[in-house]
């Protein structure tokens, strides 16, 4: 199919639509999709110890792949004195860690020699100004798009065959491009920077009308969209399932979408690089850590890092995602994709500078907000001189007390930094990737 795919995408609209609508999606993404798909189903039924055996086989073969191709890897272990036919996985972490500088210093080196297909380039989104690019191939497209499948069904939601909406990802040009329909994925893209009292009528009548039971959106749009759909009396009676992914979830904002929508936001965990992936569960907020998909450690201050099994083309080992989590204290081992990660807590790439050149996690002030109902959205915004604007979106319960005992909250996080708070309409997104980011430092 894969010609034929090619061929259609040079057609006109209307070619290009018929077929994407008479052809399943199944059958138009090929093998690949297929057996991953049909794979995943297999691995559900495992028990956690042939799960585990599974990982560890796939980290082998990925070390060992590493030490025959990977010019990089192949020193690195001979520096280390690393044998890649571990015993163990506690092997691996003999390792140092990679980071985005080691691969942006060690590009060509760290892509594998035994490669003649076509290289794929994939871009990092840059959020945090540290923007990376790297090689795969493209079917870690088709694997992938069987992993989301596989989340997403685990709660209602529906992908691929069904139109779903995604109100993420599209960043338009001009006011109107504001809804833009993709036939191959079958997906409604709508912009998140327009989601206003203006534009929610027309949203939820395109919504109703596409029949959509799925949206997939960042955690701080849910809660807008909920609080505009409460706020104009309008319902989406379609929506059965709403997934979040790129941001934290404050308890405020999952709430808020509860009580609108009847059921709870379900958070994923994926990165570009490929190399964790996580998702809530259908009976709680813990979050699977699918085996199968890489090899995710935690370390002592809770960052994920992780070896992917599928770039073989530019293999990242005990990659550092700057990715913090919380695990949960009683892990469940009884299934193939153990439940040990409690909260997904945000990243540490941005990190309020204080008065003595020590760095606070952004986590710490999630911590402090996620309780604050009185609070919509926020964002701290350090300047070079170490100074901080506190941005405010409040309701109607916001009063001087609250605001009080937020100052003293964050004080005693940040010192004596002169620290300026500012209610505002609304935080500005990011114009790369449609998110909020809720702490922004530009001190060193």
């Amino acid at each position: 199919m894969g010609i034929i795919n090619r061929v259609v995408k040079r057609q006109p609209k209307i070619v290009k639509k018929f077929y994407y609508n008479v052809v399943p999606f199944a059958k138009r993404y090929g093998k690949v999709f297929c057996e991953t798909n049909k794979f995943l189903k297999e691995f559900d039924s495992w028990d956690y110890d042939r799960s585990r055996e599974y990982q560890f086989g796939q980290l082998k073969k990925i070390l060992k792949h590493c030490h025959s191709n990977v010019p990089y890897y192949r020193k690195l272990f001979a520096d280390c004195e690393f044998n890649p036919n571990i015993q163990s996985f506690e092997d691996v972490k003999k390792l140092p860690k990679l980071t985005k500088d080691l691969i942006n210093s060690n590009f060509e080196d760290l892509i594998s020699t035994n490669f003649n297909g076509k290289k794929i380039q994939f871009k990092t989104s840059g959020s945090t100004g540290k923007r990376m690019r790297f090689y795969g191939e493209g079917s870690m497209y088709k694997k992938e798009a069987a992993y989301i499948l596989h989340s997403y069904n685990s709660h209602q939601g529906e992908l691929y065959d069904k139109w779903s909406i995604w109100i993420r990802r599209h960043s338009p040009k001009s006011i109107n491009d504001l809804v833009v329909k993709d036939y191959e994925l079958k997906r409604i893209y709508m912009s998140a920077f327009h989601l206003n009292d203006n534009t929610i009528k027309m949203y939820a009548d395109l919504i109703n009308k596409s029949k959509s039971t799925t949206i997939s959106t960042y955690p701080s749009t849910a809660y807008w969209l909920s609080c505009l759909l409460e706020k104009n009396n309008i319902n989406l009676p379609n929506i059965k399932a709403i997934h979040g992914a790129s941001e934290k979830c404050l308890d405020s904002w999952g709430q808020k979408i509860k009580d609108v929508f009847g059921f709870d936001l379900k958070m994923h965990y994926g990165l570009v690089e490929k190399v964790a992936f996580m998702y809530q569960s259908q009976e709680s907020q813990l979050y699977h850590n699918d085996l199968s998909y890489s090899f995710a450690e935690f370390d002592k201050n809770k960052n994920v890092i992780g070896t992917s099994f599928m770039n073989y083309v530019m293999p990242f080992i005990r990659y550092k995602t700057n990715d913090v989590v919380t695990l949960n204290n009683q892990v469940i081992y009884n299934i193939s994709r153990p439940l040990e990660v409690q909260k997904i807590d945000g990243r540490v790439d941005d990190m309020i500078v204080t008065e003595t050149n020590s760095k606070i996690p952004s986590v710490n002030f999630y911590t402090v907000m996620s309780k604050r109902e009185e609070i919509k959205m926020f964002q701290l915004l350090q300047h070079k001189d170490k100074s901080i604007d506190f941005k405010l979106v409040v309701n109607e319960d916001f009063t001087e007390k609250v605001l009080n005992d937020l100052s003293f909250e964050i004080k005693k996080r940040v010192g004596n930094l002169p620290l300026i708070f500012h209610v505002v309409e609304e935080i500005p997104r990011d114009p790369q990737t449609g998110k909020i980011r809720c702490v922004i430092t530009k001190a060193e």
